[in-house]
């Protein structure tokens, strides 16, 4: 089909510093562009009338093929609406993270004042090998994010 795999996902945010302290002081993640752009261009791409944004290309750990997130600050239009309230919502529902120690990276996020929605929980899922062990988690702007171990 031509389709490679997945280059990033975007995460439109309210307050590019505040989520950057949490995504990159929190979560570990490392910056790897930061930039403003506004012009005709992006404005077709997205299909809005005039658009400036700000965005922040992030990545875990050094592969350079690994997926990235993409921090949007809608800085013109501003940002509309909140985020999902809940996960049976249609559309993209939230990022699951990978953990080697998921109750460690829990222990350790949530002592960094991260809200969670539970802690951790087995699931044994047909099919699959042993249990998995996932939980959720709030951004600053409420987008949930997932710990997943196992699978």
């Amino acid at each position: 089909m031509g389709i490679e795999g997945i280059f990033h996902a975007n995460i439109c945010v309210s307050d590019m510093e505040s989520s950057l302290k949490f995504y990159r002081d929190i979560l570990g993640f490392q910056v790897l562009h930061d930039f403003v752009i506004e012009n005709e261009a992006l404005n077709r791409a997205l299909g809005v009338e005039k658009a400036r944004v700000r965005g922040v290309l992030i990545r875990l750990g050094d592969d350079e093929k690994a997926t990235l997130l993409d921090l949007v600050q809608w800085l013109s239009p501003g940002p509309a609406g909140p985020p999902y309230r809940q996960l049976n919502n249609l559309g993209i529902c939230r990022i699951a993270l990978k953990a080697r120690d998921i109750e460690s990276v829990y222990q350790d996020i949530q002592a960094k004042g991260v809200e969670f929605m539970t802690p951790p929980q087995s699931v044994k899922i047909e099919g699959a090998p042993g249990e998995t062990k996932f939980c959720c988690f709030y951004d600053p702007d409420r987008t949930i994010l997932e710990l997943i171990e196992g699978l």
